[in-house]
């Protein structure tokens, strides 16, 4: 598994557990709903910034990104 696959598969995770849907966390960052998507399915990895967001977001530090989700 790479860093991107891990990124994705932990922002999924956490965005499922807080309940939101990608428009509703894209409109938390100041993103479009389609790059939530983009981020989710590795086709963009998000600059620096935009991951402190979504990390804040989701009131989670920016580490959990770098580990595998948790398995539920």
């Amino acid at each position: 598994m790479d860093d991107r696959d891990t990124f994705a598969r932990s922002l999924v995770f956490w965005r499922n557990k807080r309940g939101l849907s990608q428009e509703e966390l894209a409109f938390m960052i100041g993103v479009h709903r389609t790059m939530i998507n983009h981020y989710e399915c590795r086709k963009h990895s998000p600059k620096w910034e935009k991951v402190t967001k979504l990390a804040a977001a989701l009131g989670i530090s920016v580490d959990e990104f770098a580990k595998p989700p948790p398995q539920e």
